[in-house]
């Protein structure tokens, strides 16, 4: 399927607001936000989730919690591969065919490292899978400052993806959607294993 680019004022209105957050702001900061779009940077962070989950419902619990995890991750990933190969949208470091003030868009998009990501982007896969990771660990664990925790981690990724200019904000959006929607189905896969199996140890921690 040939690459969609779409005009009007609602997609002026996105690329608008990619540049407001797309630019320099120092060689550190570009350093910054290319490592925190990584998702080994975040290795900490999974190792703390498994952890926590243990503490809360012992080993078969977590080994449930991590399966569920893996398999959001797996749809997520896949459901944003699905949508750029069948709705292909340039991402902001590819988009060679708009005009922006009569220069080519992608011209105006700040390139951190050489890094533009590939063609597509129409939902971001980066957003989608964090969504559908702490969407599903916080459905699970249930405690405030944990939602807080891996909000965070998804705020992080999701922002450093426009920093990067390999995202607009509607893809961002996309992803977002995709990856609660997928969330909310693994959380209710979680609640019918647990009512139907009670293999899960809930301690008061």
């Amino acid at each position: 399927m040939s690459p969609h680019i779409p005009a009007g004022a609602f997609w002026d209105l996105d690329r608008a607001a990619l540049l407001a957050v797309n630019g320099s702001w120092g060689p550190g900061w570009d350093t910054f936000w290319y490592l925190v779009s990584n998702p080994l940077c975040w290795g900490w962070l999974y190792v703390a989730i498994l952890w926590l989950l243990w503490r809360r419902f012992g080993w078969r619990g977590m080994l449930v919690a991590l399966g569920l995890m893996l398999l959001g991750l797996a749809l997520a990933d896949q459901t944003a591969n699905f949508f750029k190969s069948h709705t292909p949208k340039f991402r902001p470091s590819r988009t060679e065919g708009v005009l922006w003030d009569g220069v080519p868009y992608n011209q105006w998009v700040h390139i951190v490292k050489g890094y533009t990501g590939g063609r597509f982007g129409t939902v971001s896969g980066h957003a989608a899978t964090a969504m559908a990771i702490s969407f599903t660990a916080a459905g699970i664990y249930r405690r405030w400052w944990f939602s807080l925790l891996v909000g965070f981690y998804v705020l992080m990724t999701c922002f450093s993806r426009m920093y990067l200019g390999v995202h607009f904000p509607m893809d961002i959006l996309f992803g977002l959607t995709a990856g609660t929607l997928i969330g909310l189905l693994m959380v209710w896969l979680w609640k019918i294993i647990n009512k139907r199996w009670k293999i899960l140890r809930t301690s008061v921690t």
